[in-house]
C-alpha cells in the first residue's frame, strides 16, 4: 500500500511526504482505510486532493450544466465548444485550467466524432460524460486509470440493479457514437459501479460528481473524525473535526446525521453494501437524544427505546414492535396530509400531535420542524422571526449532540441563524429603537447588544466551517475579505 500512496501523491497536496503522514491498511471488517501517522489538531487541514475524474452529475434532480465550470445552463439556448460540440457556458471557460485540459486531452478525441453525435447525446451529457472521461484515462493517463480500477465497484451486489443497468446502457449508447476509446460492456459496467460506489456529488443542485483516489478510501462513521468539503476548484479538503491521534483511522460520513439509525443503516446497506456498527448506531438512544424513541403513553416522562421489545426507560410500560410500527404509519399519513396543504398553520398543528406521541428530538419531529422553518422563511413575515430562530436553534442543539459542532451542516445552520438576527436588527433600526435603552432590557430578544453578539458568534462559526466550501454564501465570502 505504500507504493499505492506514492502513486497518488501528485494529486494530493500535503505539507510533507504523504507516506510519512498517512498509510492505507486493510481489516476484515471495513476493508481498506486511511490511517494517520501523526497527531492532527481540531480544524487542521489533513490534505487537499484534486479530483481523479470530474464530470456532470447523473442525479435526476441536477440541472443541465457547462461541462467545464458546471454553471447551470438552459436546455434550449447554450454555447458549444466549436471543436467537439459539448455544452459550455462561454469561451472564457476554455481559458481556465479545466478548459485547457479539455482542449488538449478530451476535445481532440471527441471532435473526431462530432458529425455523428446526435442532439440527444449532447443533451444527456450528465448521463455519460463522467464515465467516458474515466475511460479516456486509459489512453492519456495510465497511472490514473490504474488508481481508478483499485476503487470498489460492488458489481456482485449490484448485478441486478436496474439503475446501474440503465447507466451502463446510456454510456454504451454514447460510446457507440463517440468512438473515443475501445471498451467493452463489462468494463463500462465496472466504471459505472465505481462511480456509484465512490463518487461525491456537490454543487448548487448536486450538478457535479467526482472521484477522488484517497478520499474515496476513507471509511464511514456516523460521528466521523474528519469532514470533507469541496472548494471552488473542485478540490476535496479533508479537515479534522476533533483531535486525532497517531495510529487512528480517519473517517467521514456517507449519510446525513439527521437520519435516524434505521434510516442510516438502510441507506448505507442499499448504496454501500455494509451494516454500520459505529458507536451511534449501537446506542439505541443515539447519545441520549432519543432520536428514534416514542414518548411513553403511560408516564409521559419516559421514552420507548427503539429495539425488539420497546419498553419505557422510566416506568414498567412495555409494548410490541408491531404496535409501534402501526403508530408510526398513522403519524406518517398525518404528515403527508399536512404537507399537501403546505401552510405553516397545518404544520404547526401536526407538530403538536407529533410531540404528544414522539420524543422532542424524534427524527420525524426534527424533519417537520425543518419543513416548518422552510415554510416560514418562504413567507418571510417579520412577526415570525422569533419562531424561526427558535426552530433553527432546536435543530442546532440536536445536531450538536448527535454530530458535534464542527460539521458542514452546522455551518449552514449557523449562517441561517445569523440571518434572523440581521432581519431583527434591520427592523429595529427602521423603528429607530437601536439606542441602548430604547427597548425593554427584560427580553433579551429585544436587546441590541445581545442580538449583535449572537449575530457575530453565528457569523464567525459559519465562516470558519464554510469559508472554503463551493456553496459558501456570498455574505460569508465578503465577511472573510473584511
Amino acid at each position: 500500500m505504500e507504493n499505492f500512496l506514492g502513486d497518488i501523491s501528485r494529486s494530493v497536496q500535503l505539507s510533507d511526504d504523504i507516506n510519512r503522514l498517512l498509510e492505507v491498511r486493510t481489516n476484515p471488517h471495513s476493508g481498506r482505510g486511511v490511517i494517520t501517522k501523526i497527531d492532527c489538531s481540531e480544524n487542521q487541514l489533513v490534505f487537499l486532493e484534486e479530483p481523479l475524474v470530474l464530470g456532470p452529475s447523473n442525479d435526476p434532480t441536477s440541472e443541465f450544466c457547462c461541462v467545464l465550470c458546471y454553471k447551470i445552463l438552459g436546455t434550449t439556448t447554450y454555447n458549444q465548444c466549436e471543436s467537439c460540440s459539448l455544452p459550455i457556458c462561454s469561451e472564457k471557460c476554455l481559458n481556465q485550467s479545466s478548459g485547457i485540459w479539455h482542449l488538449r486531452m478530451e476535445c481532440p478525441l471527441l471532435a473526431k466524432s462530432r458529425s455523428s453525435i446526435s442532439a440527444q447525446v449532447l443533451l444527456s451529457t450528465r448521463s455519460w460524460l463522467a464515465p467516458v472521461r474515466a475511460l479516456i484515462l486509459k489512453l492519456i493517463d495510465k497511472p490514473k486509470w490504474g488508481q481508478l480500477l483499485q476503487l470498489e465497484h460492488h458489481l456482485n451486489e449490484r448485478r441486478n440493479c436496474a439503475i446501474l443497468q440503465r447507466q451502463q446502457a446510456l454510456v454504451w449508447f454514447a460510446i457507440q457514437q463517440l468512438a473515443v476509446v475501445e471498451t467493452t460492456q463489462e468494463e463500462i459496467r465496472q466504471v459505472c459501479g465505481i462511480f456509484d460506489s465512490n463518487a461525491f456529488r456537490f454543487g448548487v443542485s448536486r450538478e457535479i460528481r467526482a472521484l477522488y483516489t484517497l478520499v474515496s478510501l476513507i471509511n464511514h462513521d456516523c460521528r466521523p473524525s474528519t469532514r470533507v468539503i469541496f472548494d471552488t476548484q473542485f478540490k476535496a479538503r479533508l479537515s479534522a473535526r476533533r483531535t486525532i491521534r497517531s495510529g487512528e483511522e480517519l473517517t467521514i460520513t456517507y449519510v446525513s446525521p439527521l437520519l435516524n439509525t434505521r434510516e442510516r443503516r438502510e441507506k448505507l446497506q442499499r448504496s454501500k453494501h455494509f451494516t454500520c456498527t459505529c458507536t451511534r448506531c449501537e446506542d439505541p438512544t443515539e447519545f441520549g437524544t432519543h432520536f428514534s424513541s416514542l414518548r411513553c403513553p403511560k408516564c409521559i416522562k419516559g421514552h420507548l427505546v427503539d429495539n425488539d421489545l420497546p419498553s419505557c426507560d422510566n416506568c414498567s410500560f412495555k409494548t410490541t414492535k408491531e404496535k409501534v410500527q402501526c403508530l408510526m404509519t398513522a403519524l406518517s399519513l398525518k404528515q403527508e396530509k399536512a404537507l399537501r396543504k403546505s401552510d405553516s398553520t397545518s404544520l404547526e398543528n401536526i407538530l403538536g400531535i407529533y410531540l404528544k406521541a414522539l420524543s422532542d428530538n424524534h427524527s420525524l419531529v426534527i424533519d417537520l420542524k425543518q419543513k416548518l422553518l422552510s415554510n416560514l422563511n418562504r413567507e418571510n413575515k417579520l412577526q415570525t422571526w422569533k419562531r424561526r430562530l427558535q426552530l433553527n436553534q432546536e435543530v442546532i442543539n440536536l445536531l450538536d449532540r448527535i454530530d458535534g459542532s464542527n460539521s458542514r451542516q452546522m455551518g449552514f445552520l449557523q449562517y441561517q441563524r445569523q440571518c434572523f438576527f440581521v432581519i431583527r436588527l434591520a427592523h429595529m433600526q427602521r423603528l429607530k429603537t437601536t439606542c441602548q435603552n430604547g427597548v425593554q432590557e427584560s427580553d433579551e430578544y429585544e436587546r441590541t447588544d445581545w442580538l449583535i453578539g449572537e449575530l457575530e458568534k453565528s457569523l464567525s462559526l459559519a465562516t470558519k466551517l464554510l469559508k472554503h466550501d463551493i456553496n459558501c454564501p456570498e455574505e460569508l465570502k465578503r465577511h472573510q475579505v473584511k
